[in-house]
């Protein structure tokens, strides 16, 4: 009865994390684009407001997913779900590869940072790569959890409007990393660029 309580508890608990978190994120995300694209419709940029609606939406969608997530599930399965999203939203193919051992053992809190970089680089890829493939690879080194996604995009160099345009996001992932005790290495080129945990 006591261990069935704790379950219950931690269940509960995770449902209000999960909630704070998508606060957060809607007002981080879609409130902040939804408020740029009034802003462009009274100035009358069409372009830019079309721009901003397109991505108020992809945000919305990306949310509407995360909402569903139950982090108490299995995280590779949870990995999998989000890919669902992001192709439906982006109509990129992803291949996922996964070995690790580690990944079974995490927390919810982990498995919720870890899927929000996640994100963070798919959604970067989605937009800015011009790739039409993109590999995610979730594995253990000898003392290590690493999660990899590597594109076959254009790759970009420090002064591409491509990092600029990212570069926001690439700093809440190093952000997030550092949390978990971990690191972000970046690596780009004209084949491809890959964003490793």
């Amino acid at each position: 009865w006591l261990n069935r309580r704790k379950n219950e508890i931690e269940i509960l608990r995770t449902k209000e994390e999960t909630k704070k978190r998508f606060s957060r994120d809607l007002h981080d995300g879609v409130i902040q684009s939804l408020a740029a694209l009034k802003l462009c419709l009274s100035q009358s940029d069409a372009e830019r407001a079309k721009f901003l609606a397109d991505d108020a939406i992809c945000k919305t969608r990306e949310l509407l997913g995360f909402s569903r997530f139950d982090l108490s599930d299995d995280f590779i399965n949870l990995v999998h779900q989000y890919v669902k999203v992001f192709e439906a939203n982006y109509k990129i193919g992803v291949n996922v590869f996964e070995a690790s051992s580690f990944a079974s053992g995490l927390s919810s809190e982990i498995k919720y940072e870890i899927l929000k970089i996640l994100q963070e680089a798919l959604t970067n890829a989605g937009k800015h790569s011009g790739s039409d493939k993109i590999e995610v690879k979730i594995i253990d080194t000898s003392s290590n959890f690493v999660m990899s996604v590597c594109d076959n995009g254009m790759g970009f160099t420090n002064t591409d409007t491509g990092i600029t345009a990212c570069h926001a996001g690439i700093k809440v992932m190093h952000e997030r990393a550092s949390v978990l005790g971990g690191e972000i290495k970046i690596k780009s080129g004209k084949t491809g660029t890959t964003v490793s945990l």
